[in-house]
């Protein structure tokens, strides 16, 4: 709870030489000793007999304090949140039926729906002093989560993720791309790609790195492990010495890699985030890339762009780029655009048509290719081709034989918990030929409302 700051942060620390969280433990034990003696010593003689202080009379209401009603009232709490987890069983399996889950509850919702009877039935022995104070402290506690520790997300993102190392270059940019690198290997891939692209919208790199401990492990420990990633931001800026673009660099400590992620592009209000991608397909179906990648692309607050790391070559002749149309047309094309600036290639832009399609099929197919082009601009060599097939993400994939990179946009084919980037790109990214890069437009005050709709539908 401190680490979330629901708690002050001194909650935190460690001991010196147990290694256990002893404030915590203090504040813990001190409040069930606290109850403990309040309810045995000061409200602990029965009710009705000689010197009773644990009948109090409430707007004509008697209500009894003593340790009985203190039982009944963690009764109350145990029931409680027992009914709300059944409750939420029933409402991912119908949120999200595709999920591959390490163990599942047999006949849903019928298991839950009796768990909740029987809960609710239990919660009618509870005695009604206790069931009050429990209703009470239920309101209480969501009302204060929603108005006060809801909205801190984000806000301490300094303390929940701290910066240890930082070395910026001086720069007056509206366009920033953070490129986290977790594997010093890809470093020179990664850079390159977020070069081309901060130099075709005269802005600046940010290369990042974290130290990643475990839960149990104080942030400060992290230090001593901060030299390893320094290293990786200090080959980061020799890379980029001759680039246009100003890059700097970011070290920060978290327990989540996908937490010192999100903050990074926070703090420094980034316009792209650029991660790498082993190709190594998960055996998890809700795990599309991975899931720090997977949780980065669902909650960042930019463009999200994903690059394969594996087979990468370093000449670039031809680059593949689907045309589909959507919301992340725009921003493939300007993705496409940039690399092909700085390589000197050719952007074959593709669409796919059923092989028995009609003429105003084909005319739409064409019209796909005219926007697409359109997104590339000028200065840019292009062809244009109609492909035929009955399967699409087969047909790309066989399109990407011929390329040295594959550059294609997101879709919406489900709920983005489930398809992050949409069934097509996944397959395209898994299977092809040549190193692919897929990106995610920002979804902005859409998205939000877009969630808002799904909670409340």
């Amino acid at each position: 709870m401190a680490r979330r700051d629901h708690l002050p942060s001194q909650f935190e620390d460690l001991h010196p030489s147990l290694n256990t969280p002893y404030k915590s433990v203090l504040l813990t034990g001190g409040l069930i000793l606290f109850y403990v003696v309040v309810f045995t010593v000061l409200f602990g003689a029965p009710p009705g007999t000689e010197g009773d202080a644990s009948t109090v009379h409430v707007a004509g209401f008697t209500l009894h304090l003593g340790l009985e009603a203190l039982t009944h009232f963690a009764d109350f709490m145990l029931l409680g949140g027992l009914v709300v987890v059944n409750l939420a069983v029933v409402r991912s399996r119908r949120k999200h039926p595709d999920i591959d889950r390490g163990f599942e509850v047999p006949f849903v919702p019928w298991v839950p729906a009796v768990a909740v009877v029987a809960n609710l039935v239990l919660l009618l022995n509870v005695s009604p002093t206790s069931f009050v104070i429990g209703v009470l402290a239920e309101v209480v506690g969501v009302a204060f989560w929603f108005t006060v520790l809801s909205g801190r997300s984000g806000e301490h993102a300094e303390r929940e993720t701290p910066t240890v190392v930082s070395e910026r270059q001086p720069a007056e940019r509206d366009y920033r791309i953070v490129v986290p690198v977790a594997n010093p290997a890809h470093t020179e891939q990664l850079v390159g790609t977020a070069d081309d692209i901060a130099t075709a919208r005269d802005g600046e790199v940010i290369v990042m790195s974290a130290v990643v401990l475990p839960d149990q492990t104080p942030l400060s420990e992290g230090r001593q492990f901060v030299d390893e990633k320094r290293a990786v931001l200090d080959n980061a800026m020799a890379i980029a010495e001759d680039a246009d673009v100003p890059v700097s660099g970011v070290v920060r400590i978290a327990h989540d890699p996908a937490d010192a992620i999100l903050n990074t592009l926070e703090q420094h209000d980034a316009d792209a985030v650029l991660m790498g991608w082993s190709g190594t397909a998960n055996r998890q179906r809700d795990v599309v890339f991975g899931s720090t990648v997977d949780d980065v692309a669902e909650q960042a607050p930019c463009d999200v762009l994903v690059e394969e790391t594996t087979g990468f070559r370093e000449d670039i002749d031809e680059i593949l780029l689907p045309a589909a149309g959507g919301a992340n047309a725009a921003l493939s094309a300007d993705v496409a655009s940039a690399v092909a600036h700085t390589d000197d290639a050719t952007v074959r832009v593709v669409h796919v048509v059923a092989p028995d399609a009609d003429e105003a099929a084909r005319r739409e197919g064409d019209a796909r290719l005219e926007a697409a082009l359109d997104l590339l601009g000028d200065g840019v060599t292009t062809e244009a081709a109609l492909l035929e097939g009955d399967d699409v993400a087969d047909t790309i994939v066989a399109a990407t034989a011929e390329a040295d990179l594959t550059v294609l946009g997101a879709t919406r084919e489900g709920a983005v918990e489930q398809f992050l980037f949409g069934s097509i790109p996944e397959t395209v990214a898994r299977r092809a030929e040549s190193p692919v890069i897929v990106t995610k437009r920002s979804e902005g005050i859409r998205g939000w409302a877009r969630r808002l709709r799904d909670v409340l539908r």
